[in-house]
This record gives structure tokens, sequence and C-alpha cells, in this order.
């Protein structure tokens, strides 16, 4: 079997990525074909076995952006034949996404023969096939960096049909529309309810059922989700401290050592942490859902917090946002939304 692109660089290159969903292989078509998760190509199409950029510049076109792949294949290419490839076609988007993304991740420059481009600009990420963000311009390429983060810290997100169906609900948006129309009696009622529903959620992941006291602390941290506060070591380790009432488990620091959970997952290394969670924040600008268990006990709960200040984040409401697992409560208003367990907080 020969493979084309991304899977062809992971299997020459021994490169260290996840298996992409969709491979290219080398097959006996007459033209490009999407056959189930494979595309394939005519032979003619396929860059030779040696040809690392061929297969990057195959891969951007094709496959779309891999930056797991890119970052690792595209330092070894050097820097005399990134340039001759651009010299020679300095019109190629996919060209220009490449040194683009080759000056980022080797942190040298490109010495082209072209001073300026004058392509229109091209996003790095394509909005039909990815859920992007804002944007930002490089000037230099012409290219839009348009992920979610930052290149050190970005979340790839495909826009497949399932994402989309549920983006065309517009739940956040129903949700906002909703607790508006409530009396504010009402509200505050639902609020008490979803705080402790949501607590016990947090704790049942670790098959724990909460005290008094414990889902009194966590309450209190749910109702302060909304306020801003950098996610940096200091506020990371007051969220453990808050949720683990063994004084013996509560973390001092971010943790120096490997740690495993019961079901196998291989939580981030410890030596690479501080860089996680800097590109969390520089990049997203708020808790991210994600952390790799920096402070080993009680990530659950702390990644569930941080999903509901995220999303006050990204909602930039006046009032907090935050999902609940469960249904609402049997005794409650009759009219509440049930989809997606998402409920919106009056102000303090």
């Amino acid at each position: 079997m020969q493979y084309a692109g991304y899977a062809h660089l992971i299997n020459q290159d021994s490169i260290s990525a996840i298996a992409p969903a969709i491979s290219a292989e080398v097959r006996s078509v007459t033209r490009k074909e999407t056959i189930g998760q494979t595309i394939a190509v005519p032979a003619k199409l396929a860059p030779a076995p040696d040809d690392r950029l061929g297969h990057v510049l195959f891969a951007i076109k094709h496959e779309g952006i891999n930056l797991q792949v890119l970052a690792q294949a595209l330092p070894a290419i050097p820097e005399p034949e990134i340039r001759q490839a651009f010299d020679a076609a300095p019109n190629s988007q996919y060209l220009r996404k490449a040194c683009f993304l080759w000056e980022h991740f080797t942190g040298e420059t490109i010495r082209r023969a072209t001073e300026s481009i004058q392509q229109a600009y091209v996003p790095l990420f394509n909005p039909k096939a990815y859920i992007t963000g804002q944007g930002q311009k490089n000037p230099r390429w012409r290219v839009i960096f348009n992920g979610l983060g930052t290149l050190d810290y970005c979340i790839t997100v495909r826009r497949t049909r399932e994402l989309q169906a549920l983006l065309d609900e517009h739940l956040l948006q129903k949700a906002t529309e909703f607790t508006e129309s409530l009396p504010k009696d009402i509200l505050n009622r639902t609020l008490a309810w979803a705080y402790l529903h949501e607590t016990r959620d947090s704790y049942a992941i670790e098959n724990e059922a909460p005290s008094e006291d414990k889902a009194t602390r966590f309450v209190n941290l749910l109702k302060q989700a909304h306020s801003p506060r950098k996610l940096d070591e200091d506020y990371l380790v007051d969220l453990q401290n808050a949720v683990i009432s063994n004084v013996f488990s509560q973390a001092v620091s971010f943790r120096t050592e490997q740690n495993y959970l019961s079901n196998g997952y291989l939580c981030a290394a410890s030596s690479g942490i501080v860089t996680l969670i800097d590109g969390t924040a520089d990049g997203i600008g708020k808790p991210a859902t994600g952390s790799g268990g920096p402070t080993g006990t009680g990530k659950h709960r702390i990644v569930r917090l941080c999903v509901c200040a995220s999303l006050y984040g990204w909602q930039r409401s006046p009032v907090p946002v935050f999902v609940s697992s469960g249904t609402v409560p049997a005794r409650g208003p009759s009219k509440r939304p049930r989809a997606a367990g998402i409920h919106r907080a009056t102000p303090e």
C-alpha cells in the first residue's frame, strides 16, 4: 500500500502523531476520489516517496491542515529547498501556507527572492471544513491564521455534518433569549438547582458523593466562574485545593511526576505542563476544556469548572453561562430549555 500526504509523512518520517481519520492512498483510479475514509489518487498525482515537501503540499491541498504532523515535518525541510519551491511558484497559496508554518515552527526566515506578495489573503484553515476563529493576518505571506487559539496551542475542530447541525440550533442564543424572558425569582431558583446538580455530576465522575461541606465549596466556585482571572499555576492550584478536602492530596504547584487515569489515559507529561497552560491562556484567553491534569487529583472537577467559565467568556454575556449534563428538575418551571442542559445565571 502506497500512502500520500499526511499518512506518508507519518509512516516514512517516524513522526509521532495520531493517524489521520482520512488517509490518502495511491490506487487504480483516473482521478482523485473519496472512498469511505480514504482519498484515492492516481499514481501520477502522488509525489515521489522521497519528496517530503511534495507530500506536505499535497496534504495541505487535499487533506487540510494537520498541525500535529506539519509541526514535525516542516522543520525537516531545508530552507534552500522550500525557498526555491516558493520562488518558482510565488502565487501558490499552498506554498505560502507551508512557508508561513515553516517560519513559525523553525524560528527562521526564508530568504525569498520576492520582497512582497500581492495576492489576496488566504485563510490557513478552510472555514467550510473547520470551525475557525476571527483570524490574524500575516502580511509577509498573506495568510490569515484563523485557528482556535494560537499556533503554539491550536485546537482543530472539523466542521462535520453532525457538528454543523448542532451549531445551526443556536443553543446558547436560544438559552439566552429564554432566560432573559423569565422572572428573576424563577431564574434564581433554577440557578440554585443547576449549581447543585452540576456539583453532584462533577463528583459523580469519580464515583464520589459530596458531603454538604464539599458541595458548598464547589457551588461557591461555580458562582465565581464568571469572574475573569488569569489562567496560571496559582489559579489552578487554588481551584484544586478548593475541591479537594484531603489536605494530603492538595497540590502546592503543578505536578512534577507522570500520572495516569484508571482507564489507561496518559496525561500530559509534567515537563510540558507550563507550556501547555501558557498556550491555553494566551490562545484562548480563558480556562480551556482540557488541561492535561496539571495538578493531578481533582482534575475532572477543575475541567468541568473551566467549561463553565469558558462558556461565559465565549458568550460575552453580562450573566454566567454553564452546562449541566442532566435534565431539569421535575417541580421547576414547566417551560425550561432542555437542549444540552444549558443554563444562564443572573448577576450576583
